[in-house]
């Protein structure tokens, strides 16, 4: 029934969390949870997803936030923090087992222009079929125009098509677009035994 198996990123081929990423620049609980308030949690990070703010723009917006002191932290951070994104290894040999099923992979991620900065050193992305990042095509989950890209550009079924992210938002975006999708709670394991379940492995 599937043909193509479409993958979020953040939290599903790669783990992203604030909190690690910056206890990797301060052990001060307080300060990590002000600068993931004033950064990760500030509407410019989001304008950056779509497209509509540049790095330089993040760090021109968050300095507005907080004190001199606290410059050079912020500045290292929107700068450097993909440095400290791991791979979920699991969720890799998922995406081989499903290449060797003949199965297209794609990449469906709200990301930043900073993605083209740390892609090459992951390599889920060499077994993609095609790549789809919000900020090249100015259109973000969950919003229907996102999905819309994808099965216009890529001459896809929607029915032919199974979407995995770990927002419920996403999933339920990629289903009014007629798209199946598996709301993603971060255990690979329980991912693949649903897979073979429902026939998909």
């Amino acid at each position: 029934m599937y043909k193509n198996i479409l993958f979020d990123m953040g939290n599903v081929i790669m783990d992203f969390s604030p909190d690690y990423i910056l206890s990797n620049y301060t052990s001060d609980v307080k300060l990590i949870n002000r600068l993931k308030d004033k950064i990760f949690f500030n509407p410019v990070w989001g304008k950056s997803d779509a497209g509509e703010a540049t790095e330089d723009d993040v760090y021109a917006e968050v300095v507005k936030t907080l004190e001199e002191e606290y410059h050079d932290i912020i500045r290292r951070v929107v700068y450097g923090w993909y440095e400290h994104k791991t791979e979920n290894e699991e969720i890799y040999s998922l995406m081989v087992r499903l290449k060797e099923k003949g199965y297209r992979l794609f990449l469906c991620s709200n990301a930043a222009e900073s993605f083209y900065k740390y892609e090459s050193g992951i390599k889920a992305f060499g077994l993609l079929d095609a790549k789809i990042v919000s900020a090249d095509i100015k259109r973000v989950k969950p919003n229907a125009d996102f999905f819309s890209y994808v099965l216009e550009t890529y001459s896809l079924n929607p029915s032919e098509c199974f979407f995995i992210d770990d927002l419920i938002a996403n999933v339920k975006g990629a289903y009014d677009c007629g798209i199946d999708g598996y709301w993603y709670n971060g255990n690979a394991k329980l991912l693949s035994e649903f897979m073979e379940r429902v026939g998909i492995l």
